[in-house]
């Protein structure tokens, strides 16, 4: 399963699942988890991952 969530992380990627992107841009704002080894993220053609880079560490 791979899911949106606005608890610890942006992009979950559950065990044994993955995210496939063709020709587009994933733009995740926060974390990225993969849970486990068989959690994957697949990028083909031009497709991208941007992770914002204004993240806030707690302190």
């Amino acid at each position: 399963m791979c899911g949106f969530s606005g608890f610890s992380q942006d992009l979950y990627v559950d065990n044994d699942s993955y995210l496939y992107a063709r020709d587009v841009v994933v733009f995740v704002n926060n974390d990225i988890r993969l849970e486990t080894p068989t959690s994957n993220i697949f990028m083909r053609g031009d497709a991208q991952l941007v992770q914002n880079t204004d993240i806030k560490i707690p302190i």
